[in-house]
């Protein structure tokens, strides 16, 4: 499939160099940057300001806007955001990079979810930040916030300039000290990123047989595949569901997988 070149992508956090790639190889497409907008507008991860959008909402508006302030036919826009993982253990980070064809009224997100290490503490003595400190990432950013006054806030702190500046910062109270989350400031939400990026052009190389748009993915699913026993339906996914976004054709794909092991069966093993 071919698309829309070049390409426009809004960002103020370095998240070019994780995406250009995928769609040069994928494509032999260019990705051009625009930064003539403040992302940070939309909402912060350290609330000044808040964010009133949903991800998928600020992910397709940065890529609106890129077409906008660029006068290209096409953008990308990226948005991350963070929560809890499975059964509520450990910070998961989902990543979703939004692409808008305004030529042909076309647009498709992908996306990426995994694992990835948060930490936030209140430090109140220059004593309580040591271990923090000694455990941080390379390169990961940090960022120094007022616990009672969010908007005094610093961020792009490397360890160093954290155990610098400090002592100045616990004078006009308690600080929160956490991990600067910006894609430029946070290693591990790049590679995520670039996940998102090549999950992005697989979905736009995937088209409707119906229409011919991209991005027709199996994103939904019907569960009830039969135990290999006693045939009783169970959790496990028995159909994968894909539908256009432009035309509305359904498909629906059957899993390889004929049957379930007992294991999952909730009258063989209940």
């Amino acid at each position: 499939m071919s698309i829309v070149d070049p390409i426009a992508l809004l960002t103020l956090h370095g998240k070019l160099e994780q995406i250009a790639p995928v769609f040069a190889k994928s494509f032999d497409a260019k990705v051009e940057l625009t930064t003539q907008f403040d992302t940070d507008s939309l909402g912060t991860f350290t609330g000044e300001p808040p964010r009133l959008k949903s991800p998928e909402e600020c992910a397709l508006e940065k890529a609106q806007l890129a077409i906008q302030l660029t006068g290209l036919h096409a953008g990308l826009g990226s948005e991350g955001s963070f929560g809890p993982g499975p059964y509520g253990f450990g910070t998961f980070n989902r990543e979703l990079i939004a692409y808008v064809d305004a030529k042909n009224g076309y647009q498709v997100i992908g996306h990426f979810t995994g694992p990835i290490l948060v930490k936030t503490i209140d430090v109140k003595l220059r004593e309580d930040a040591k271990v923090f400190l000694d455990e941080v990432p390379k390169n990961q950013g940090l960022v120094l916030q007022l616990t009672d006054n969010l908007s005094r806030v610093k961020k792009g702190l490397t360890v160093d300039d954290v155990q610098s500046e400090l002592d100045q910062w616990l004078e006009l109270g308690a600080v929160k000290l956490s991990y600067d989350l910006r894609a430029h400031q946070c290693p591990a939400r790049q590679v995520h990123i670039s996940k998102a990026a090549h999950n992005l052009a697989e979905r736009l190389l995937c088209v409707c047989p119906s229409c011919q748009a991209p991005g027709f993915w199996p994103d939904s699913f019907e569960t009830g595949l039969p135990c290999e026993l006693c045939h009783t339906a169970t959790d496990k996914i028995k159909t994968r569901i894909a539908m256009c976004g432009h035309c509305d054709h359904t498909q629906m794909n059957p899993v390889a997988e004929l049957y379930a092991q007992p294991d999952f069966c909730p009258r063989c093993n209940p």
